[in-house]
């Protein structure tokens, strides 16, 4: 079963992944070949493979170091990647820019710079459409939402 046209990952947190299944734009593929591709890895699993559609429209390749956003990849930087995930990690909680800056930076947060901000707005733009996923929390920072 090598197509590589074709990728399968796993998303979410570990106590509740979800498979997501990535066509190249262009793929033409009938949902029967998808099936029987999904049953051949299914059965080289040792685990029972549990179909899940994806529900977020942002999925990280953390091991890949690839972001895809409406099944299309898109380009960020090492900071920017590192930032996002972050974020993903932790969604649904608030996280303050110190928190940020202390963990994606791996700098003190007593440093007071806007590099937190400026990283958010530059993923924004490239994020698009999705780049609302990305809350600002006043006086807080910033919490990243999983909208279904």
């Amino acid at each position: 079963m090598t197509d590589n046209r074709v990728r399968v990952l796993t998303t979410g947190r570990p106590q509740e992944p979800q498979l997501v299944v990535l066509a190249q734009a262009g793929t033409q593929m009938s949902a029967g070949r998808l099936a029987a591709m999904l049953r051949e890895l299914a059965d080289s699993l040792a685990a029972p493979l549990t179909l899940v559609p994806p529900v977020a429209p942002i999925v990280l390749d953390e091991e890949a170091h690839r972001v895809y956003v409406d099944g299309t990849e898109i380009s960020l930087t090492y900071q920017e990647f590192r930032l996002l995930a972050y974020l993903h990690r932790h969604a649904g909680r608030a996280i303050s820019r110190d928190e940020l800056h202390s963990e994606v930076w791996r700098q003190p947060p007593e440093l007071i710079t806007r590099t937190v901000d400026v990283h958010i707005r530059r993923l924004r733009v490239k994020l698009g459409p999705q780049a609302r996923m990305i809350e600002t929390i006043r006086q807080v920072g910033y919490r990243f939402t999983v909208r279904k």
